[in-house]
């Protein structure tokens, strides 16, 4: 070949590549998302970082997801729960707004949505970072706020029909107290982060066999079971784990190998019988890991993947008919609230991880 065909021949390849390159941005690319973190230095913030989101919007293979809500711009949920009639999510939005001074200001609110379609009413105002909203067992909300701290959360109840008064559930003159779950008979499970340098998330409970604010173990994330009886969270390994309200003889629910971040927020059908989360076990087709969403037994058995879009998929709610699973997802490049059949009929058991301590 003389040098003009290998010049035509280099251009038709940079042209492929070009063109590659192209296509690949069309379907995926790295999106911004906010979340609601501690840090050592910094306390109570929000933390941007960029995750896959694929432009496509079905699942690769299960079940089809529909689409309830998508946010704007720069907008992430930190948090989502369901009431218990089933009519209404509340969700935190996390975005960036103009403080007095006109300078960018990251904060988060407690909103709502009617799961049957309509529009968005606000829950909480102002500029702090409200975060993690759960259901009691009434129309109360339960959610971690800066409002008191700045630097450090503290838990909240406002009612979830309309913006209103809010009262001081958990505070601590010391340490942070967030990620909220409430059982039907107001048992309270909750993350504590202790503020010394270096101090470990711990899983703490407040109300029911522990009448008393109580520590049980080591962790983060806790779900406290519908009948107040079981808790499951994340362990420090980023693996899931269950344990009585007693805090005796934990058990590890999973032992894959943590790719991105570990499992993460955990949640009981309201049966009892299941435990959701997401989980970084599966990859994009690209072999990428990402989140999904996950279920298995309480035993952990029959554990199933139940999402297999390549974007990422988190915060998994269950409908009290126990007939849907929502959660969040950044598929369309943009955060949203989307929705799957739950799934029916027995789910074939698979080998226990369970894993005594």
């Amino acid at each position: 070949m003389n040098a003009r065909g290998w010049c035509w021949l280099a251009v038709a390849l940079a042209g492929l590549a070009v063109a590659g390159c192209a296509e690949s941005a069309r379907t995926f690319r790295d999106v911004q998302r906010l979340e609601p973190v501690i840090l050592e230095k910094e306390g109570y913030t929000v933390e941007s970082r960029l995750v896959r989101a694929w432009v496509e919007d079905i699942e690769r293979e299960a079940m089809g997801a529909s689409n309830l809500m998508k946010l704007g711009d720069n907008q992430s949920i930190g948090g989502m729960a369901i009431s218990p009639d089933g009519a209404t999510l509340v969700f935190a939005i996390i975005e960036t707004v103009k403080d007095d001074q006109g300078m960018n200001k990251q904060v988060a609110s407690i909103r709502s949505i009617r799961t049957e379609g309509g529009g968005v009413t606000q829950v909480t105002s102002g500029q702090w970072l409200d975060t993690f909203p759960t259901f009691g067992a009434d129309a109360y909300v339960f959610f971690s706020s800066n409002r008191l701290r700045r630097f450090n959360p503290d838990i909240f109840r406002v009612s979830s029909k309309q913006i209103g008064a809010i009262a001081v559930i958990r505070q601590t003159p010391e340490g942070s107290n967030y990620q909220p779950s409430v059982s039907r008979d107001g048992v309270i499970a909750f993350t504590y982060k202790p503020a010394y340098f270096g101090g470990a998330d711990q899983v703490w409970t407040q109300g029911g066999e522990n009448q008393y604010p109580t520590q049980l173990r080591e962790g983060s994330m806790p779900a406290v079971s519908p009948d107040g009886t079981q808790i499951a969270y994340i362990g420090p390994d980023k693996q899931l784990w269950k344990v009585p309200i007693n805090g005796q003889n934990p058990v590890v629910l999973t032992s894959s190998p943590v790719q991105l971040h570990g499992k993460q927020h955990p949640v009981w059908s309201p049966d009892g019988e299941f435990i959701l989360y997401a989980s970084d076990d599966g990859k994009d087709s690209k072999d990428k890991p990402n989140y999904d969403i996950w279920m298995m037994r309480a035993d952990g058995t029959s554990v199933r993947q139940l999402t297999t879009n390549g974007s990422v998929d988190d915060y998994p709610v269950v409908s009290p008919d126990q007939k849907y699973v929502y959660f969040v997802s950044n598929r369309g490049f943009k955060e949203g609230i989307w929705r799957i059949p739950f799934p029916q009929g027995d789910m074939q058991p698979a080998p226990s991880v369970e894993t005594a301590l």
